[in-house]
């Protein structure tokens, strides 16, 4: 399509984007030969890389990784053998998978758990287990890699890949702007404009950039000319404190069965949380994430707008390389200022700007903009996903109301 809209003479410019691949070298894996490489040699089957994946991240939870190998560690064992029987892998995965097999099938665990020696079986098969870390990082890590790869073939992306300068495999895909494609086959019927707005301009308590396109029928409403909002003067934009600080005394549960809590009526509310409140008459979604003893070391060194960054070496240790961590992972939000962009902060493990603890879907939530009386249902996952991936509602109001002016 974009081929025929060039060829009528449209005018939509080219440009290039770069996709990371993989920043982790592997063996047998040579990334400047990387067209010649035969992949099907290093895929593991979806059920083992999903056991595995679970597997490692599990590791150092003192509560799911005894239960998770207590349930699966026939499964793993039984999984590998059918792989390294059935399939033609690498030798460098099938030694690692020979590795994590070993580390399992060197403790049995007793069928009864009453058993007097049970305790201590269990753990010193999770110490077995947790030693090969790397090897199950190594294998999960390789086949997203693939999976990457895998996608961007099946897309049909036209590009090539390049080994950065930190080493990095990179994909640098020839591809076409959104705006360009919109304006080129839109243009002679729409009226368009085009810019970057800031959540924190319609009362969000967020820096949140997004690029907003709107436009307007030229055969109805003639040669308007188009604006969309720009930064109000004398700005005051909610502080992380002023959105959130009021649910600090509520329960907070740690699974998607958790019930809401009613308001005790008790707290000093700021304008924001009041607008929150308006229509609900309890805190719903006040979940998140249980954490684990090593997360909560790192949660009392991180200082209020510090993040991963920050923590002492020690406490970075398990990350194989964390001078590559992002500046949202493990930031304490300032309780005296704007969040950053709301993404899926239970993936970014943001911390409560007082608490020592995971903000909650619900904080997530205010961050937003959500009323307190919208809910969210599904997994708990898939909650803080669809906080994170929203348009925060006062944004899509203010949009709205602007193109409102237009349509009138």
């Amino acid at each position: 399509e974009i081929e025929a809209l060039i060829n009528a003479g449209f005018e939509i410019p080219k440009r290039e984007d770069t996709l990371y691949v993989a920043s982790y070298q592997y063996e047998n894996i040579d990334f400047s030969l990387i067209d010649e490489v035969d992949f099907a040699r290093f895929t593991i089957p979806k059920d083992l890389l999903q056991l595995l994946s679970v597997l490692g991240k599990n590791i150092g939870n003192k509560k799911r990784f005894p239960t998770y190998l207590e349930k699966h560690s026939a499964e793993i064992i039984r999984r590998i053998d059918d792989t390294l029987n059935t399939e033609e892998i690498d030798e460098t995965i099938t030694a690692r998978l020979i590795i994590i097999k070993d580390s399992i099938s060197e403790v049995s665990l007793p069928n009864n758990k009453e058993e007097s020696d049970y305790e201590d079986k269990l753990n010193e098969l999770m110490l077995r287990v947790s030693e090969q870390e790397e090897v199950i990082r190594y294998i999960v890590s390789l086949q997203k890699m693939l999976e990457t790869m895998e996608e961007i073939s099946s897309n049909g992306l036209i590009g090539q890949y390049s080994v950065d300068d930190t080493g990095c495999l990179v994909y640098r895909v020839n591809s076409y702007s959104v705006n360009d494609y919109v304006n080129a086959i839109l243009g002679g019927e729409y009226i368009q404009e085009g810019d970057t707005v800031n959540a924190e301009w319609f009362g969000v308590p967020q820096e949140r950039r997004r690029h907003i396109v709107i436009g307007i029928r030229r055969d109805l409403y003639g040669d308007v000319e188009l604006e969309l909002p720009k930064a109000p003067d004398n700005l005051v934009v909610p502080t992380v404190g002023q959105a959130i600080m009021d649910l600090v005394t509520y329960e907070v549960g740690y699974d998607k069965e958790f019930e809401e809590v009613a308001y005790t009526g008790e707290e000093v509310l700021s304008d924001y949380a009041k607008q929150m409140r308006e229509g609900s008459v309890s805190v719903k979604n006040h979940i998140t994430t249980q954490t684990t003893e090593t997360a909560l070391e790192r949660f009392k060194q991180i200082q209020p707008g510090k993040n991963f960054h920050s923590l002492s070496k020690e406490m970075k240790s398990t990350y194989s390389k964390p001078e590559r961590t992002q500046n949202t992972i493990y930031l304490r939000l300032e309780p005296d200022a704007p969040s950053g962009t709301v993404v899926n902060v239970r993936k970014s493990m943001w911390i409560h700007p007082t608490l020592d603890r995971a903000v909650t879907v619900r904080e997530a939530a205010r961050l937003q903009s959500f009323p307190d009386s919208f809910e969210f249902v599904g997994t708990k996952d898939s909650q803080f996903q669809q906080v994170g991936n929203a348009v925060p509602p006062l944004l899509a109001k203010g949009i709205a109301e602007k193109v409102l002016e237009y349509i009138e």
